[in-house]
């Protein structure tokens, strides 16, 4: 298929042909000194009138250019191995614990997050985002640039949508990836699993994705431990207080155990490492997808030639065409 990436410019070719007709309208193009041409061969004649016609084509190809002539190539169907991913990540104000200094939480969530993600080649990856609520960030897909843009822009949650829902995140990662075409479905938990929220308890979440036969990997975020957690606060712009920060390791190891996945503990960044090795061991399902071959630039084409016209115009002009005065 052939097309003009930018073909607003045609515009011009269109004034500038219509002007130059215009103009030379109801008569040969005047040659100066036409005279002292009774001498000459009717050929070169013609050639001093075509010198302004060399001016026009020239003009009609450097719009042309322009306006970017395309060639697309046809598309192509690639097989590719991957797993679907949903990544479900806690924004919960607990999240902001700083036992990772001199980052919180979620931060390193989000570090870990992005490391994953850059390693993937073939997986769709999509990420929830949940507190007292779930939020679907972004839906399962190839574009990792979209995704990381997404996964950069995740704050922790308002006051009012605080909390730690994790068997609605479980729910709604489920939900997702019910109709993903792989064999191998995971859910990635990131959390400091402290559930708060009872519409839906985490192991009746698990239990719906063990159902689907999708897997989840839970990562505890952080350590059990008292921390300082940062507030907000008007005047010197936030302070930090000291709360109970805890990580129910044993609902977590749960929600793995019932759909066949694993616990880690993010203590340290070892534990993506062990979240990738065993995510990499898992089986693949070929996908048939449609890949288009970019469009093919035709630019250089009209340019070179236009070129050519300009330099053969000026050099005939000055030399062996001269215009007599």
């Amino acid at each position: 298929m052939f097309r003009f990436a930018s073909p607003h410019w045609l515009w011009l070719l269109v004034g500038g042909l219509l002007y130059w007709v215009l103009k030379h309208q109801g008569g040969a193009v005047p040659i100066a000194g036409a005279s002292r041409y009774s001498g000459l061969v009717n050929w070169r004649i013609w050639w001093v009138k075509s010198l302004s016609v060399a001016r026009v084509m020239a003009f009609s190809l450097l719009v042309v250019a322009l306006a970017r002539p395309q060639q697309a190539g046809q598309a192509e169907p690639i097989t590719a191995e991957a797993i679907d991913i949903m990544f479900a990540l806690d924004i919960s104000t607990s999240m902001a614990a700083e036992d990772f200094e001199p980052s919180n939480r979620l931060d390193v969530a989000k570090r870990t997050m992005a490391e994953f993600i850059a390693r993937r080649r073939s997986d769709r990856i999509g990420l929830i985002t949940f507190a007292g609520h779930t939020w679907l960030k972004c839906p399962l897909t190839f574009d990792y640039r979209v995704l990381r843009r997404l996964l950069d822009s995740v704050q922790l949650a308002a006051p009012e949508d605080d909390g730690t829902a994790i068997g609605m995140a479980l729910a709604s990662a489920t939900n997702h990836l019910r109709h993903a075409p792989a064999h191998s479905r995971v859910i990635i938990l990131l959390t400091d699993g402290e559930n708060n929220r009872f519409q839906i308890e985490p192991a009746t979440g698990a239990q719906l994705a063990a159902a689907m036969g999708i897997r989840v990997y839970a990562i505890g975020v952080g350590q059990p431990a008292t921390q300082a957690a940062p507030m907000a606060d008007p005047v010197p712009g936030h302070s930090d207080v000291s709360e109970q920060v805890t990580i129910n390791e044993e609902s977590l190891r749960q929600i793995a155990e019932i759909t066949g996945g694993r616990f880690f503990r993010a203590t340290d960044s070892q534990a993506l490492a062990q979240v990738l090795s065993e995510v990499d061991q898992l089986e693949r399902t070929p996908l048939e997808a449609q890949v288009y071959v970019p469009y093919r630039e035709f630019y250089q084409l009209p340019i070179l030639v236009a070129l050519a016209l300009l330099v053969a115009e000026m050099l005939l002009s000055q030399t062996w065409l001269r215009r007599l005065g």
